[in-house]
């Protein structure tokens, strides 16, 4: 029988331009925070692609994916996309999988760019407030 080694957890440090991000299997935590306008989106957000490559192949029993941010540009919203296309698949069979979308309550952009990415996806996204 071969055993794989468990999936690493993924943290990506924020900084002024970059998201907090930490993809954890073992703690079951799948969070993106902050702000996101990366001079090179390519070099934040592949490595996060190829991680989520990895999980959907032995996905937890449910999978929670968290949006709290503040800011993001074009460019990661196109990213966020492709990340949320590669989890459709586990929807798709039936897993246990949810998109929470925070934003503040005086925050319309932040909510509708939720809605702009909920339209584009096959995943469901659920929508709450910061109280």
């Amino acid at each position: 029988m071969i055993v794989s080694d468990p999936l690493p957890s993924l943290h990506n440090h924020p900084t002024e331009d970059e998201p907090d991000i930490l993809l954890d299997k073992e703690r079951n935590i799948f969070r993106f925070s902050g702000k996101s306008m990366p001079e090179d989106p390519g070099k934040v957000y592949n490595p996060i692609l190829a991680w989520v490559s990895a999980y959907v192949k032995d996905p937890n029993a449910v999978t929670r994916i968290e949006f709290k941010m503040d800011y993001y540009n074009s460019s990661t919203a196109r990213y966020f996309v492709e990340i949320l296309e590669l989890f459709e698949e586990l929807y798709e069979n039936g897993q246990d999988i949810k998109i929470i979308w925070w934003y503040q309550p005086d925050d319309v952009v932040m909510h509708e760019r939720g809605e702009d990415i909920e339209a584009v996806i096959e995943i469901p996204i659920e929508f709450r407030q910061f109280e």
